[in-house]
């Protein structure tokens, strides 16, 4: 999710949402009645650190108007008004650039009226802390972070986690879990969960973690408390059959559990064999404590064919469950198979090293359009009805829908594969889900007002390369059905 102000995300989490018609706008309804601004980087001190002072690093964060991505958000279920979003956050001092875009330090909005206002902070660590806190932290030293996901257990207790890097390269990365009590708002510790070492393949060179996610375990069962993170492994330099002489990258899904509220973590263990590259995963803990894992899969096709190619894989959504706690899980579930919908394919850069990144220059592409540098994800929920797993694809004509395919166990799916609605214009992206009380809440990104929508273009952009605005919104759909309507 990459957005200015990552309102967005909060809308579609904490707004109340009606049933009929069952697709809405998020934003439309009650609390918040409009989208609230969560980053306030237009203001003298609104930055402060974990434990309440300041510093000149977080001075310069309350005024810099910096961007932020990859944005995370967790509701508290012991404090239903209390939500918390984390995301990249690009201060003046935080920022690391890659040449086409920038990295910053995993920020922490706090909200306690149920998103209608929010304190800004960052997690102990960041370039610059030089707090008891960050000191002691083990990710102090690195230069930026990525990939964040956020999860409460059924006492409040927050964890945040996400991956670091100490140089741009990517093979510097390690992945890191922050935890918090008194529901989001005191900082104690943060732990380093795995240094994103590729497992036991032959001709491994280097590794590090892509899109992941975190679930906690709050059923009362067996496993009550435990916490999971996912993550996807690239591995670099990895000797595949049927090309032993070239060498290709490979990818798996980690996961990692902790049973002792974040403070030990397991040894990473492969949630299903090489099956593709995977692109993200989510993670969701059912009603009787089965944990189950979906991966949204670059196969054949795209800018990786030759990787998937090279260990048998497809543009495919596959889902792995286990009923040990994470320890073991079984054999991998093709959920559907799908069209990728990728921005990177209106926006192919001839001269630059990164193609789908597009900029003057070296960095130029050979069509006029702007574009997110994004693709198709897939999540998960599990309730008493059952195990739903959402996705966005391409159809026949090229347009991005929203699809849910549904399955009593998450062992076998039966029921085809639809989509959330049958409106013809407009892509949908950036799906995800939650279930609540027997209500499942779907939230989406949908272009259908784009007034230049074309199956063939990126959103907000005319046939000549000018874009338009506004193009895009967050929508919601809701099912009281176990996802059957």
């Amino acid at each position: 999710m990459n957005t200015r102000q990552m309102a967005a995300v909060v809308a579609a989490a904490v707004t109340l949402m009606v049933a009929t018609p069952q697709v809405a706008r998020a934003g439309a309804e009650r609390r918040p009645p409009a989208n609230v601004r969560i980053t306030p980087d237009n203001r003298a001190g609104s930055f402060v650190r974990s434990d309440g002072g300041t510093d000149a690093v977080l001075e310069r964060c309350s005024t810099g108007r910096r961007p932020q991505a990859e944005a995370g958000v967790a509701l508290d279920p012991s404090a239903p008004e209390v939500v918390v979003v984390g995301g990249q956050t690009v201060c003046p001092d935080l920022s690391v650039s890659l040449g086409y875009f920038d990295l910053g330090w995993a920020g922490i909005y706090r909200s306690t009226d149920g998103g209608r206002s929010f304190r800004a902070s960052v997690v102990p660590g960041y370039p610059g802390d030089t707090s008891p806190a960050g000191l002691e932290s083990p990710a102090h030293g690195m230069r930026q972070t990525a990939e964040h996901a956020l999860a409460f257990d059924s006492t409040g207790r927050l964890f945040y986690a996400f991956i670091a890097c100490s140089r741009p390269r990517q093979s510097s990365c390690r992945n890191f879990v922050a935890v918090y009590d008194d529901h989001g708002a005191t900082y104690r510790y943060t732990v380093l969960l795995s240094t994103l070492s590729p497992p036991s393949v032959s001709g491994v060179d280097e590794g590090f973690g892509l899109w992941g996610s975190i679930g906690v375990d709050r059923t009362g069962g067996a496993h009550d408390g435990r916490v999971y993170v996912t993550w996807n492994l690239f591995v670099l330099y990895a000797q595949v059959d049927p090309l032993p002489e070239q060498a290709v990258p490979m990818s798996l899904t980690m996961l990692s559990r902790s049973a002792d509220h974040g403070r030990t973590w397991s040894p990473p263990v492969p949630v299903m064999p090489p099956a593709g590259v995977p692109y993200s995963s989510d993670v969701a803990v059912g009603p009787d404590g089965a944990v189950h894992v979906v991966t949204r899969n670059i196969g054949q096709t795209g800018p990786l064919e030759q990787v998937s190619t090279a260990v048998g894989g497809m543009d495919a959504v596959l889902l792995a469950s286990s009923h040990d706690g994470g320890v073991t899980f079984g054999p991998p579930v093709l959920v559907d198979r799908i069209r990728d919908f990728n921005h990177a394919r209106y926006t192919t850069g001839i001269q630059s090293e990164n193609p789908g990144v597009c900029g003057d220059g070296y960095f130029a592409c050979d069509t006029p359009y702007t574009a997110m540098d994004d693709g198709s994800n897939a999540v998960v929920v599990a309730d008493t009805v059952g195990v739903h797993v959402f996705w966005n694809g391409r159809r026949g004509a090229g347009q991005s829908k929203v699809f849910v395919r549904s399955s009593l166990d998450g062992a076998s799916f039966v029921a085809p594969a639809r989509t959330l609605d049958d409106v013809a214009v407009g892509h949908q992206d950036r799906v995800e889900a939650v279930s609540d009380r027997g209500v499942i809440t779907v939230t989406f990104m949908d272009s259908r007002a784009d007034p230049s929508y074309d199956a063939d273009r990126p959103q907000g952009n005319t046939l000549d390369g000018r874009t338009v605005a506004p193009y895009i919104d967050t929508w919601a759909a809701q099912s009281r059905d176990g996802g059957v309507t």
